[in-house]
Formats: structure tokens, C-alpha cells, sequence
């Protein structure tokens, strides 16, 4: 059976530290991780924006301090030994991907953030595109890839894995 190659956008990855609709989903993707039966794939550039969301939570008091600190260690920790298992690829922002994106970007009217995940995923020839952006999601399905939504397509994405 081939590994199944899982693009994970940034509003999918939060979703893993924080609970919230779609966690179980997520949490579904990482545990085929663990056991080597799906290789996870995001852009170092999610990373910072990870951070940002959890920041952002945080300020406005839907994590305290805590929980915040918790969810910080456990994606730093988790991306790490991941890493390791060779599950998960963080790949890097290359000027080729940074081109590529900008040709989405005027095509589709979309933030950069979003077409770096588009270009990223293609890059690596991602059997699933996982977001709960509703316009990431649409540019994704318009540029080929198996788009889905981690909130309202818990079924069919654990039907896939």
C-alpha cells in the first residue's frame, strides 16, 4: 500500500494543538503519522504562522497562559520528533516555490500564504490538500489537488486513510 502524502495548511495544523471542529480529523492524519502510514507535509512559513494563530488566541483570551505555553511545546515537539521519524517534511521556502506562488497569486487574487501552501503541496505531489480555509480550499480544487475541508469532510478524509 503507498504512504499516503498529507499537505497540511495552517489552520489544519492548529487544529491539532487546539481543540476546536476539525481537531479529530487532524488528529486522525498525525496518528497515521505515528505509525509511519502517512507522510505529513507543510512550508517552514506555516510555522511562523502557527505561531501567530496560538499568539493570537492567546490575546484574545481563548488560550491562557498555560495552555498557550503547552500548545507552543507540544507543535515544537511533535514537529520535531516527526521530523525525525521521517513522517513529517517541513520544507523550505525556495525562490522556485516563491515564483511559482506569485503566478497563483495574480491568477487567483489569493494571499501569498495561501498560494506558498498551493505551490508547496504540488510541489510535492500531495494525495490530500488539508485546510479549513473555504478560498485556499477552492484555489487548491481549481489547481487539481484532492482538497479538503478538515471542519465538514471528517468522513471522507477518514475514509482515505
Amino acid at each position: 500500500m503507498k504512504e499516503l502524502k498529507v499537505y497540511l495548511d495552517s489552520s489544519a495544523i492548529v487544529k491539532r494543538y487546539v481543540k476546536e471542529l476539525g481537531s479529530a480529523s487532524v488528529k486522525a492524519v498525525y496518528k497515521k503519522a505515528d505509525v509511519s502510514e502517512a507522510s505529513l507535509i507543510f512550508s517552514l512559513w506555516n510555522v511562523g504562522e502557527v505561531l501567530g494563530v496560538l499568539d493570537s488566541y492567546m490575546k484574545k483570551n481563548l488560550l491562557d497562559s498555560g495552555s498557550f505555553a503547552r500548545s507552543l511545546d507540544d507543535f515544537a515537539g511533535e514537529t520535531l520528533r516527526l521530523t525525525r521519524l521521517m513522517t513529517l517534511e517541513v520544507l523550505p521556502l525556495t525562490f522556485d516555490l516563491l515564483s511559482e506562488a506569485w503566478k497563483i497569486v495574480l491568477q487567483y487574487h489569493i494571499y501569498e500564504a495561501d498560494a506558498i501552501q498551493i505551490v508547496t503541496a504540488r510541489s510535492q505531489k500531495a494525495d490530500i490538500f488539508l485546510s479549513a480555509d473555504k478560498r485556499l480550499l477552492e484555489v487548491a480544487a481549481e489547481e487539481n489537488m484532492n482538497a479538503m475541508n478538515v471542519e465538514l469532510d471528517e468522513q471522507k478524509i477518514l475514509g482515505m486513510l
